[in-house]
Parts: C-alpha cells; structure tokens; sequence
C-alpha cells in the first residue's frame, strides 16, 4: 500500500471532489480568520481547573 504523503501546509490527506485551489482557500480562511484567533486565545485562558473554578464562582455571586 502506497503511503500519501501531504503537502506542506495542506491539511488534508484523502482525495476531495473540490478543486484543490478551492480547498486552499478555505483552509487559508480558516487558519488566518482573526476572529478565530481571539477566541483561540479565550479558550487557552479557560484551559485551567483553577480558572474555571474562579469564573463558576464569579458567575454565581455565591462569594459575596
């Protein structure tokens, strides 16, 4: 069996009934969108027990 070997910066691997150019794109909006990045950044923040322990707390002004 032959192995498929990607493209650099490509992240697909399995034939598409797209144009290539056509997934290029896409895959260049999905990777540049800024929006995705900030909330990339957000979700990063909330990757922590502590911190979501702090925002449930925060959320349910049990603490004052």
């Amino acid at each position: 069996m032959k192995k498929i070997l990607k493209p650099a910066g490509v992240f697909w691997t399995k034939k598409h009934s797209a144009h290539p150019l056509t997934l290029k794109k896409l895959q260049n909006e999905i990777f540049v969108d800024q929006k995705l990045k900030e909330i990339q950044v957000v979700l990063e923040l909330l990757d922590s027990e502590t911190r979501l322990r702090i925002l449930i707390l925060l959320s349910k002004k049990e603490f004052l």
